[in-house]
């Protein structure tokens, strides 16, 4: 399955204006041959600013039609980054379309960080898997990357892709240049990070979005640029004598150091 993943690129002025832009990109990687395509964090409501967040938020129905309408037209899956109006405030959310537009995933970030995503969200919980061509998928936003319980959740649970949606600004390169190739390394998955690039409500954010494989390569890496969009083909046959006997996650000394109950 070849995946795109497309930087962030400023601060939207409206929901229709991120849509319109959502449906260029995703016809720029239908074009090149994507049958995923992966924005950033916060891609359709933009990033930094409680008061405008809230003001572009969406219930998750409306993420839904609209977004899948655009998966429709163009032939593939999205996961987009989105404030999600919810009953009792609002998200910091994930959403997976199918190609055929039904919703597959909504997910909602976990762990707040800053005064601003503390200030415009409440935090969520730990989301399901989907399949997308035949790949178990799940999904982290951002600083839940941080935590490596959530990726080795999601592997445990049998993920074969994380898909991570970021806002990471300066002085954190090393998130998308170490943390997100090792967060793939530890637990035998592919994993995108795709990410927020130059300058929004006073955040710079350091772009090089890239696709990891299992065994911790780059299989494409963005540059620095807002609305770069990168390819790669995520091939389960090329990594699966690698995953089989590289699950470090599981060999763990449960008598000395006992797991999360969730990953059993």
């Amino acid at each position: 399955m070849r995946i795109a993943l497309v930087q962030g690129s400023g601060q939207p002025l409206s929901v229709a204006a991120s849509m319109s832009q959502l449906a260029a990109d995703a016809r720029r990687a239908a074009e090149g041959g994507a049958r995923l395509l992966l924005t950033s964090e916060l891609a359709i409501s933009g990033y930094g600013d409680a008061e405008t967040t809230r003001r572009m938020a969406v219930n998750s129905q409306q993420a839904t039609s609209e977004i899948g309408a655009i998966a429709r037209q163009s032939g593939l899956a999205i996961a987009a980054g989105y404030s999600e109006r919810t009953a009792t405030g609002f998200s910091n959310a994930a959403l997976l379309v199918s190609a055929e537009g039904q919703r597959l995933l909504n997910y909602r970030k976990m762990h707040l960080w800053g005064e601003y995503e503390e200030q415009a969200f409440e935090p969520g919980a730990p989301g399901d898997l989907a399949e997308i061509e035949g790949l178990k998928a799940g999904l982290l936003i951002c600083f839940d990357l941080d935590h490596p319980v959530t990726a080795q959740d999601l592997a445990a649970r049998g993920a074969d892709l994380i898909l991570v949606l970021s806002a990471t600004s300066v002085p954190y390169d090393i998130v998308p240049i170490a943390q997100a190739p090792v967060r793939a390394y530890e637990n035998a998955v592919f994993l995108a990070f795709c990410n927020q690039a130059g300058s929004q409500n006073g955040f710079d954010f350091v772009g090089l979005s890239g696709i990891c494989a299992p065994d911790g390569s780059v299989l494409a890496r963005a540059g620095r640029g807002p609305g770069e969009m990168i390819f790669a083909d995520i091939d389960q046959d090329a990594f699966a004598g690698y995953r089989r006997a590289h699950r470090y996650a599981g060999k763990l000394r449960d008598d000395l150091y006992p797991r999360p109950e969730r990953l059993g």
